[in-house]
């Protein structure tokens, strides 16, 4: 009998090594980092010093919004004000100089009240300059006659006023777009100085002069 040897094969399986990378959740790429200086920045232009607030520097934020609202509050306070003035300037002009006013009275009609006596000799310096008929006041509710010169003096007066105010209104209309401007910059300044802008450095040192006795307040920034 022959006997024929059993050979018996075992297969060996191999697992490939895997191998995995860590991964810091905290850090942010560089792309990412952009991203959030960018989003920052454009905050700052809706409302100043919001980027600064999303950034975590809050002490910077806090003054761009308190000087925001500071600003929003006198543009708002000087322009109703300026107003109220406007209007008791017609109303004065009504009782003592039998302005109607009404169609065609706009504010340039209500500056020219003040400037002659009546109608009649405003329409004949302009005859006068040779303007246009347009640039007179025709109709009889435009007319206008000064009872005496005091009256008109006092109305220039309440006209001069309300246009100082009115400037006063634009004055912090402009500071609010200047806030916005500077805590866009104050960010991007921020985002190449590792977070640390011009406005969170500030540094106030009082000086005394003991010669003349002046005394001031110096201010330094540092990066």
């Amino acid at each position: 009998m022959l006997m024929l040897p059993v050979i018996s094969s075992a297969q060996v399986q191999v697992e490939e090594e895997v191998s995995t990378d860590s991964v810091n959740i905290l850090q942010l790429s560089k792309n990412e980092s952009e991203k959030s200086i960018a989003l920052a920045m454009t905050a700052n232009l809706l409302v100043p010093g919001l980027g600064h607030y999303y950034m975590g520097n809050e002490k910077v934020a806090f003054g761009f919004i308190a000087s925001d609202v500071l600003f929003l509050f006198g543009a708002i306070t000087c322009n109703q004000y300026s107003n109220n003035i406007f209007s008791s300037a017609r109303a004065y002009a009504y009782k003592y100089a039998n302005v109607q006013g009404g169609s065609g009275a706009d504010d340039y009609f209500w500056q020219n009240v003040g400037t002659t006596m009546d109608s009649k000799g405003y329409n004949m310096i302009q005859e006068l300059n040779r303007a246009s008929e347009t640039d007179e006041y025709l109709a009889s509710n435009l007319q206008w006659k000064w009872s005496d010169d005091y009256y008109r003096t006092q109305y220039n007066g309440f006209i001069k006023k309300s246009m100082h105010y009115k400037v006063a209104s634009n004055f912090f209309v402009g500071a609010m777009i200047l806030n916005r401007l500077v805590s866009f910059v104050d960010m991007k300044i921020a985002s190449g100085h590792d977070g640390k802008s011009i406005f969170s450095s500030l540094k106030f040192y009082p000086q005394y002069t003991a010669i003349n006795g002046a005394s001031g307040l110096t201010c330094t920034s540092e990066f």
